[in-house]
């Protein structure tokens, strides 16, 4: 069982050991997401309508990297194309998307996740 002990005790128990007490830290921000360069939050009302694509990461049982590029259609939640490698560069993107505009035709919009740059090599 242990002992009841305020706050304030533990602070001065710590400043008289001499140690440094931790700042207190703040709440963090939240992103509200309706800034200038927010994402256009519109839902899709048709097939085509909405094609979002992303970049997923996990690792194999020997220990490797490796990388799935999905687009899906936001309307029909069908997957249009899911590309496994171990490295994804940017033309690999340009191209999947190029096949899948001749094949399924353009969407009207295209969305993407813009996450850390060093996904994409």
């Amino acid at each position: 069982m242990g002992w009841l002990v305020d706050h304030k005790r533990v602070y001065r128990l710590w400043r008289q050991g001499g140690l440094r007490v931790p700042p207190k830290r703040g709440k963090k921000k939240r992103y509200s997401g309706n800034g200038l360069n927010a994402c256009d939050p519109r839902p899709p009302q048709y097939m085509n309508h909405i094609w979002s694509y992303d970049i997923m990461e996990d690792r194999l049982e020997n220990g490797r990297k490796v990388r799935i590029l999905n687009a899906i259609d936001e309307f029909t939640r069908e997957c249009l194309a899911s590309e496994v490698a171990f490295s994804i560069k940017s033309h690999d993107v340009i191209e999947l998307l190029r096949c899948l505009f001749l094949v399924r035709g353009c969407p009207a919009y295209l969305r993407s996740d813009n996450g850390s740059p060093h996904m994409i090599k």
